[in-house]
């Protein structure tokens, strides 16, 4: 590991606190990640939680969007080179707050990540949005980069670190490839909102059966606990006709349940309902876990890593709101069973991981930039 050379903070938002403090949090994991490794590329790193202000607060021009970035002020001055933060909404608090800190300290380095992007789309309902898109056009003024899981080279006129989604390789257990000899399970993990589209998933299952479809097909999924309300429709959808008794709701999981339900599937789905918010091109935490775990999955959105070259071990259904089509999963995963072994498979969906999505990789770019500071 590199000496320290630099200290930065890593500055959050907390909209939700359980996405900071639930191990399951796909959140909590991703910045996780990011800072060790930040930190073994020796950019000491320090996450700063900030709550965010109280809707009746935020609603009004004169408090934050976020959070109270003038009280971060001084320890930004005294103990700090640079930050980093996860971008939620721009607003003239935030900009008055970057013209002080380039005001009193010019070398400060500022990055922005934009989680989602574009995310016009998915937040036009939100009233902070158009207070963003009025303020976000002057962020060039103080901002040195923003990180972008896209190909575009500038974003507000500000240059763009352009890197991806990656995650701890090592933090993941590969599975335990299963035989096909007793039917095929299908799991599905994440939050479950509507841009994961698990109503494509349930409503293509319920198809498969009335189309008198004959294989044994069991779907496990994992997560949704912060929405009760999407999953409650899910259930009622998972309750109708032949597929009644073959959709399982196991609830937020992790560890050792979690990987006993990877471990009995043999297909994952990742989002399949990504275009309803604009993405094109998608940087999901949840496909990089599902290429760590060994596990061949389907998804709609195209996927950046796989944009120089298609991948045999995930299959693209079509990027609209029609039923998954049940039959075209099952010829994919025979297809697959006919050209592997099964642990020769789950050792070329790991190395592809190794190879592309892992975190050091994702985040030399941004340790890069931190660390021309000193050269």
């Amino acid at each position: 590991m590199k000496g320290i050379q630099m200290n930065i903070a890593y500055i959050i938002a907390l909209t939700d606190t359980n996405l900071l403090t639930s191990e399951s949090s796909g959140i909590k994991k991703k910045i996780d990640w990011q800072v060790s490794a930040l930190n073994r590329a020796g950019v000491e790193t320090h996450i700063i939680k900030k709550e965010i202000l109280p809707k009746v607060k935020r609603a009004f021009p004169f408090h934050s969007s976020t959070i109270d970035w003038y009280g971060l002020l001084e320890d930004m001055v005294q103990k700090y080179d640079g930050m980093y933060h996860r971008h939620v909404y721009t607003d003239y608090h935030m900009l008055s707050f970057f013209k002080k800190l380039k005001k009193i300290k010019p070398d400060f380095k500022i990055i922005l990540e934009l989680p989602t992007y574009p995310y016009d789309q998915e937040r036009r309902k939100n009233l902070l949005y158009y207070r963003d898109l009025i303020y976000r056009k002057y962020l060039y003024k103080y901002v040195d980069r923003i990180v972008i899981f896209d190909k575009k080279k500038m974003v507000w006129g500000i240059p763009a670190i352009q890197t991806h989604n990656g995650i701890d390789i090592h933090s993941v257990n590969i599975k335990r490839q299963k035989q096909r000899n007793d039917g095929l399970d299908i799991c599905m993990v994440g939050d479950f909102e509507y841009w994961h589209g698990v109503d494509r998933l349930l409503q293509g299952f319920f198809d498969y059966y009335e189309d008198d479809g004959t294989e044994d097909i069991r779907i496990h999924l994992v997560g949704g606990v912060s929405n009760a309300q999407k999953v409650e429709e899910y259930r009622q959808l998972a309750s109708k006709g032949l597929i009644k008794d073959r959709v399982f709701f196991y609830g937020n999981l992790v560890g050792e349940e979690l990987d006993h339900v990877y471990d009995i599937c043999h297909l994952a789905v990742a989002s399949l309902g990504r275009h309803r918010t604009g993405v094109m091109i998608s940087s999901e935490i949840k496909t990089r876990e599902y290429m760590a775990k060994g596990i061949p999955f389907i998804y709609s959105t195209e996927i950046d890593v796989f944009r120089d070259a298609h991948e045999d071990f995930a299959l693209q259904i079509s990027i609209d709101d029609q039923p998954v089509k049940m039959k075209d999963v099952l010829n994919f995963y025979n297809g697959l069973v006919d050209k592997y072994q099964c642990d020769e498979l789950s050792n070329r969906i790991r190395k592809f991981a190794e190879d592309t999505v892992s975190i050091d990789q994702v985040m030399k770019p941004v340790a890069d930039y931190y660390l021309m500071m000193e050269e």
